[in-house]
């Protein structure tokens, strides 16, 4: 299942459920009892344009009756953004609205209202053009060329790839991206814009929600890795999962991240690049370098990096309980002699020796 979070259309408090694509232009999810079925199907006589229909239990453009429309709508419009995502070409989208009345003796607009509601909010539409009367209209929505930028409430609910923007529109984006402190629409930006670029401009943006941070987190953009690794608000388990990323630059940013775990930090302090100048000295002045971890650099290469450590060693045995003073002296002790702490001795008891 593929899931989007969304935060702008209809009631801010509304997310979508779940969806999966099962196959190009359909897309179907679960609500209730009730299987949805959203059908994005291209006009053969319209380059450009494409047809949007949905239908619950077979029953094209049904709600189900159960309180529940504007989940389903905001399920519908999410599936409809990833197909304009997949496809950028699109400019025009045409849909039938259902009745209401399921009789269709009295005109009821209430259904077009709801769904033009939704589309005004989602996408970044140019024109509405409705044709038919009474219960029987056709409606065209012809969407922008491109975001439309800064404060505007179409920024926010804008919807379109990265390639359709100009120089001016991508420059104002990438400056929002970088100097916003509102995580909701630091979160918008990575969902309708998911370039390499913005991505890695948002992956250093200390108001990025953790879930999307998470996300980048397993990017195959090394850059972006980067950027996650150095961010305090990248989740903690993500942090110890980047500390064993095969490329070193990643690595060693987690040294810059105040936020980085003690197991992330226990597990870079083992690599062969914690013995250089720069790897070993960001280890060692961690806040969160526990002594364990410190005992392994006093030795180090480096002067700076062995004094460093002593000091800290020094500093948290100050307020240490007895035997864990005893414990880490005696591992220092050992250290300064050139034995291995980390060594046990065998057990031979059972052996026929």
């Amino acid at each position: 299942m593929k899931y989007i979070k969304l935060f702008e259309v209809g009631d801010a408090s509304i997310s979508p459920v779940p969806w999966q694509e099962l196959q190009p232009g359909v897309y179907g999810f679960e609500l209730g009892e009730d299987l949805y079925q959203v059908n994005i199907d291209p006009m053969k006589w319209e380059k450009g344009s494409v047809n949007v229909e949905f239908s619950a239990n077979g029953d094209r453009d049904s709600l189900t009756n159960q309180g529940r429309p504007l989940l389903v709508m905001s399920t519908v419009m999410s599936t409809v953004r990833d197909y304009l995502r997949q496809n950028p070409e699109v400019r025009t989208l045409y849909f039938v609205p259902a009745q209401a009345d399921p009789t269709g003796m009295e005109e009821d607009d209430r259904r077009l209202r709801l769904y033009l509601a939704y589309i005004k909010k989602g996408l970044p539409v140019r024109r509405v053009v409705i044709d038919g009367l009474g219960n029987h209209k056709h409606v065209r929505v012809d969407l922008k060329s491109g975001l439309e930028l800064g404060e505007s409430k179409k920024f926010k609910s804008g919807s379109r790839l990265w390639e359709s923007l100009d120089d001016s529109e991508k420059e104002a984006i990438e400056t929002i991206a970088r100097h916003s402190r509102d995580s909701k629409k630091l979160a918008q930006i990575y969902q309708r814009l998911p370039s390499v670029n913005i991505k890695w401009i948002l992956s250093r943006n200390k108001e990025m929600p953790g879930w999307a941070l998470s996300e980048m987190s397993r990017d195959q953009d090394r850059r972006i890795r980067v950027g996650t690794a150095g961010n305090p608000n990248t989740p903690a388990e993500d942090l110890i999962r980047l500390s064993k990323d095969p490329d070193r630059t990643v690595r060693s940013k987690l040294g810059d991240n105040p936020k980085a775990p003690v197991a992330a930090l226990d597990i870079l302090s083992r690599t062969e690049e914690a013995k250089g100048f720069g790897d070993g000295l960001g280890i060692v002045s961690h806040p969160n370098c526990s002594p364990d971890i410190l005992l392994r650099f006093i030795n180090h290469e480096y002067q700076a990096v062995r004094e460093i450590a002593r000091y800290k060693i020094k500093e948290h045995l100050i307020q240490a309980e007895p035997d864990e003073i005893n414990r880490i002296q005696r591992l220092e002790s050992m250290l300064d002699l050139g034995i291995d702490p980390t060594w046990e001795e065998p057990d031979l008891e059972g052996l026929d020796l």
